[in-house]
C-alpha cells in the first residue's frame, strides 16, 4: 500500500497528472479504507481539476470531505466550494463555504469563505444573511477593492430595499467618487433617499447628475 501510493503522490507533487491519476485510481481502488485515502483522493482532485475534470474533481474533493476532519479537509472544502460556484450551484457551493469558515487556519480562507457566503446568500435572494457577511467582507483589510466595492454595493442595495437608506450613504458616496456603473446605481439610491424624504430639489439634481 505505501509504496503504491508514494509513487502517485509524488507524481502528483510533480504536477504530472497524467501519471498521477490512473496510480491514485488504483490506489484507492485496492484500498479504498487506506491510511492515505483522503490525501489520496484529495491529489486526486487537484489533478484532474487541473485537467478541466471539473465533476470528477468535485467528486474527489466531496469523498474527502465525507471523512473525519483532517489535514486536506480545509483545501478540499475550497475546492469543492469553487468548483459550485463556477457551476453556479449557489445552494452547494453555500455548503462549501460555510465548512470552509468552520475549519479555516489560514486568514485567506476566512475571507474567502466570507466573500463565497456574501455571493451565495446574495443570489439566493437571502437578503440579511447576504448583509452579514458583507460587512465581514467590507471590514476585512485583506478583501481586494474590487469586492469591497461589490460588497458595498450589495449592502447598501440591501439597505435601501429594505428603507434603510441612511445608514449606507456613506458608502454610497464613496462609489458614486469612483463611478461606472456602480456609481450610477449608487446616485440613483441617493436621489431614491431624497424622494423619499420629499426633498424633491435635491432628489431632481441628483437624478441629472447620473
Amino acid at each position: 500500500e505505501q509504496r503504491i501510493f508514494e509513487s502517485a503522490s509524488f507524481m502528483a507533487l510533480e504536477n504530472n497528472c497524467g501519471e498521477a491519476v490512473p496510480r491514485l485510481q488504483e490506489y484507492l481502488r485496492q484500498y479504498p479504507a487506506g491510511v492515505h485515502f483522503s490525501e489520496a483522493q484529495f491529489y486526486l482532485g487537484n489533478c484532474l481539476f487541473d485537467q478541466d475534470s471539473t465533476e470528477a474533481a468535485y467528486n474527489a474533493y466531496a469523498a474527502v470531505l465525507d471523512m473525519p476532519a483532517g489535514e486536506f479537509t480545509e483545501a478540499a472544502a475550497l475546492g469543492a466550494a469553487t468548483i459550485a460556484w463556477n457551476q453556479g450551484n449557489h445552494r452547494q457551493a453555500l455548503n462549501h463555504y460555510q465548512l470552509l469558515e468552520e475549519v479555516a487556519t489560514l486568514q485567506s480562507n476566512v475571507l474567502e469563505a466570507s466573500i463565497g457566503q456574501m455571493r451565495c446568500h446574495y443570489l439566493l435572494g437571502q437578503e440579511n444573511e447576504a448583509s452579514d457577511f458583507a460587512s465581514r467582507v467590507m471590514h476585512d483589510p485583506a478583501t481586494p477593492e474590487d469586492i469591497l466595492r461589490t460588497a458595498k454595493l450589495w449592502n447598501a442595495r440591501i439597505a435601501c430595499n429594505q428603507g434603510r437608506h441612511d445608514e449606507v450613504v456613506e458608502d454610497l458616496s464613496e462609489l458614486v467618487n469612483y463611478g461606472g456603473s456602480a456609481g450610477a446605481e449608487a446616485q440613483y439610491l441617493l436621489a431614491e433617499r431624497d424622494y423619499n424624504a420629499k426633498s424633491y430639489d435635491s432628489c431632481e439634481t441628483a437624478l441629472f447628475t447620473l
